[in-house]
């Protein structure tokens, strides 16, 4: 009887052996094909360092990240096509890949600035780099609807080693160099499938998953008004995007673009937001859900004082720079931090003093630390 008992599992075994592995040849077989648009689309119509040659470096980048992923089997789908264009998107859906990725650039600035030392003249920039993989489905009467995305941020600073100063000018040239480097830092560190891989696998009815999104990215505070008044609309997109990426990498869970990257105009009746972009081969008209979680930003406040020195110096003096940033999801209480920096000025001899730095620069820095910290806190807790 024993023995009899003993073939029963056998047999039984064997035959779930059989069961598990016809199911997941099946569900290999029937894996999500999606295409890559070998293209680069942004909401702005000049475009600063994004060349046609960071462009062409920043496709092939995508590309290449995208098959080592798939080589290494950590893609929750199966790339199908990465020659899709834009104008061609419709036929895309027709032949069977129902889903495509969409390079969506949001930033591609710099902010030179110089500063004095020693008697000498120094220069730096803060270069910012926001790149996003659109996750689209066809819609009814839009080009696509954007599913989720794939953040891919990354900012740098031209000079910041005193080690290696620059002593010349900063060129357009130069800064989009570095933009292209930091670009392809952010596709081989940041691109991460995980938080849309739920939403992949039955993207039909996934459409509908609850989504986080910065809606709005405000300034309260006057002081960061006047220091920023030259230019606010940078710093409110590079916080809407560093806070974005940070939520989605430690909550794992999808986030949609900020409604600082492009241009939405809401539609009431549909529920949805629609935009425009465009690339080298065609116009995107991409409609976009209201995210279940609005997440609204702020400036909140900004503030600077010279410290007073336990060892009193006639050559310099320091400041301290201080801002806030409060995040408010949905009708939760807002949640406000804070960061600070030192910054320090030399005294000529004649008590004028030198700038040995950048008021802009500083609080810029602060600010995307900042958004970053917050959303990785506020992904944590989500999570």
């Amino acid at each position: 009887m024993y023995r009899d008992c003993k073939r029963y599992l056998v047999l039984l075994m064997a035959v779930l052996f059989v069961m598990m592995s016809s199911l997941a040849c099946e569900a290999k077989g029937q894996n999500l094909q999606v295409g890559f648009v070998d293209d680069i689309v942004s909401a702005d119509s000049e475009n600063h360092l994004l060349t046609p040659q960071a462009k062409q470096e920043i496709r092939q980048a995508l590309k290449e990240r995208l098959r080592a992923l798939q080589s290494a089997g950590k893609l929750p789908f199966e790339l199908k096509s990465s020659d899709v264009q834009l104008n061609n998107l419709q036929q895309t859906y027709d032949t069977g890949i129902p889903v495509v990725l969409i390079p969506i650039v949001t930033m591609d600035d710099y902010f030179p600035v110089k500063y004095y030392a020693d008697g000498k003249i120094f220069y730096k920039a803060t270069v910012l780099s926001g790149l996003s993989l659109a996750v689209c489905t066809s819609s009814d009467d839009m080009d696509c609807r954007l599913l989720a995305v794939v953040p891919l941020n990354r900012y740098g600073i031209m000079g910041g080693d005193i080690r290696r100063p620059i002593m010349q000018p900063i060129s357009k040239a130069d800064a989009s160099q570095e933009y292209i480097a930091l670009t392809k830092q952010g596709i081989a560190e940041n691109m991460d499938f995980r938080s849309v891989k739920r939403l992949l696998k039955d993207w039909q009815l996934n459409q509908a998953i609850p989504a986080c999104g910065v809606t709005e990215v405000t300034m309260t505070s006057k002081k960061a008004k006047a220091i920023f008044q030259d230019d606010p609309h940078h710093i409110r997109n590079a916080i809407a995007d560093f806070y974005t990426m940070a939520y989605q990498q430690a909550s794992g869970e999808p986030v949609i673009l900020p409604m600082t990257s492009v241009k939405f105009v809401e539609d009431v009746h549909r529920s949805m937001y629609e935009g425009v972009l465009r690339g080298d081969s065609g116009t995107l008209n991409l409609a976009m859900a209201k995210p279940a979680h609005p997440i609204v930003l702020d400036v909140s406040g900004a503030a600077s004082k010279v410290l007073q020195r336990s060892d009193p110096s006639d050559v310099r003096e320091d400041i301290a720079y201080k801002v806030w940033l409060s995040a408010k999801t949905g009708s939760d209480a807002p949640v406000q931090d804070s960061d600070y920096a030192t910054e320090m000025r030399i005294k000529n001899p004649d008590g004028s003093l030198q700038n040995n730095y950048d008021e802009v620069d500083t609080c810029s820095k602060l600010l995307i630390n900042l958004a970053g910290k917050m959303g990785k806190q506020a992904g944590k807790q989500k999570h």
